[in-house]
């Protein structure tokens, strides 16, 4: 369950900084996002259904850098997307997820797994073909159901889905462990439910991502965001069963974009509608605590050189 840490267990943020809006002419319903681990202040994200199988590369401020149209994949529903791992060592991958179903009619969702392309570093808009997309087509086991996050652990290449309902706020999480078949249909593993509370906003799950060193996993809503911390040794699912930080999160038209940075420390959100605000979330620095024994260490040591500088003899003063 989705049940809140105290605010002082959990780490602080800036509220959010609106660091430009988007000037990409085609993105209008901006539905994933994530951040590239490799190049520089670029932002990965796409539209939501009814457009083609495109992804955008942005710059933080929002600014178009290049537009990328995927061979021989569709655009059903994408709902969100990640970056991570895949079969070769070194490269990091796009995962596109085509999972959203309102009707939860759909017998297979499908991921699209891409070798991230290289950004040229003059914008053009010129839209460019890339090939090499293969199609992860996925099966739940217990019938269809409507979800827009997708997240891929970065120590696992497994891949999890999340799925919404608002109207109970129950979401159901599901992986498909690595490697993922790409010539058949896998059938995903329902490992629990997690429960998130207030009003139908609050409760619908509309995109999530993991850090790059896979310990923090990051969950949003259109009005809450939720942080889980995850142990070296421990799964996903077992990490999201337990209480989870509320973190600051803007009030935006349509937020379901949520990716952290590419260190891992700080977060953005995206929205959709017409040339939304990119939002960046930065980590307050942690002050250090000392230790009870080294707060009485350090008096005894300050304690000690207060006598020794007692015991000093005074200097002569000259006539």
């Amino acid at each position: 369950m989705a049940s809140a840490l105290p605010a002082q267990a959990c780490p602080a943020f800036e509220p959010p900084i609106n660091l430009g809006q988007v000037a990409a002419t085609g993105l209008t319903e901006a539905s994933g996002l994530a951040t590239s681990r490799t190049q520089a202040g670029i932002l990965w994200t796409h539209n939501d259904s009814g457009d083609s199988a495109r992804v955008f590369a942005i710059e933080s401020d929002g600014s178009l850098r290049a537009e990328y149209i995927l061979q021989g994949a569709s655009n059903r529903d994408w709902e969100d997307m990640a970056i991570g791992p895949g079969p070769t060592a070194g490269q990091d991958y796009l995962y596109l997820a085509d999972i959203g179903d309102n009707a939860s009619a759909r017998n297979t969702v499908t991921v699209y797994r891409l070798p991230e392309p290289q950004v040229p570093l003059a914008a053009t808009t010129i839209p460019i073909e890339v090939s090499g997309a293969v199609s992860l087509e996925l099966k739940y086991p217990d019938g269809a159901h409507d979800a827009e996050t997708l997240l891929v652990d970065p120590s696992t290449t497994d891949l999890y889905i999340l799925t919404k309902d608002g109207s109970t706020g129950v979401s159901g999480l599901y992986s498909a462990d690595y490697p993922q078949n790409q010539f058949g249909v896998s059938t995903l593993v329902h490992h629990t439910d997690i429960v998130f509370s207030g009003n139908v906003f609050e409760r619908s799950v509309t995109g999530g991502d993991i850090s790059v060193s896979g310990d923090e996993i990051l969950v949003r809503t259109y009005l809450s965001a939720h942080l889980w911390s995850r142990s070296e040794a421990e799964s996903v699912a077992s990490a999201m069963q337990s209480a989870s930080c509320i973190l600051p999160l803007a009030l935006e038209l349509q937020g379901e974009a949520i990716a952290f940075s590419s260190e891992g420390q700080n977060y953005f959100t995206l929205s959709e509608g017409s040339n939304p605000p990119v939002y960046e979330y930065r980590r307050v620095p942690s002050v250090p605590v000392m230790s009870f024994s080294a707060v009485i260490g350090l008096v005894g040591c300050l304690s000690v050189l207060g006598t020794r500088s007692a015991r000093l003899p005074r200097s002569s003063q000259s006539d």
